[in-house]
């Protein structure tokens, strides 16, 4: 399975990383718990295998911005929405488009209105190959 570490950086200037794996859309987006990084689903991204995947590293976290000045709840989802929309050509998968532990699954559920990422879905990592 092909992985490609990338960035972007968002409005107010933080530099977002994450790690797609390359495969067949929709993806799915995995995002990690508070002090965590999105390492903690590399195994869960390589049991997708052939599923396009991304993991994000939260501002704060991983080789994202280490301080950002923002760390409201809106920066959280606007980041990820913003990693989506770079990422994908279409919606994220309907069945478990967004998953996070933790502090991730917070980010997730913020997400506003109809975006795909407002999708209910969470579990801890590793669980897809448990």
């Amino acid at each position: 399975m092909v992985s490609a570490m990338k960035q972007t950086t968002v409005d107010d200037g933080v530099t977002i990383a994450y790690t797609v794996f390359d495969g067949v859309e929709p993806a799915v987006v995995l995002l990690h718990g508070l002090a965590g990084s999105s390492r903690e689903f590399v195994r869960t991204a390589e049991g997708l295998a052939g599923r396009r995947v991304i993991l994000i590293d939260q501002r704060g976290h991983g080789h994202s911005t280490t301080k950002p000045a923002d760390t409201s709840r809106e920066a959280y989802v606007f980041d990820v929405v913003t990693v989506i929309s770079k990422e994908t050509s279409g919606p994220v998968d309907s069945r478990r488009p967004v998953d996070g532990s933790s502090h991730g699954d917070a980010r997730r559920r913020g997400a506003p209105g109809p975006h795909p990422a407002a999708r209910p879905a969470r579990r801890e990592p590793g669980w897809w190959n448990d």
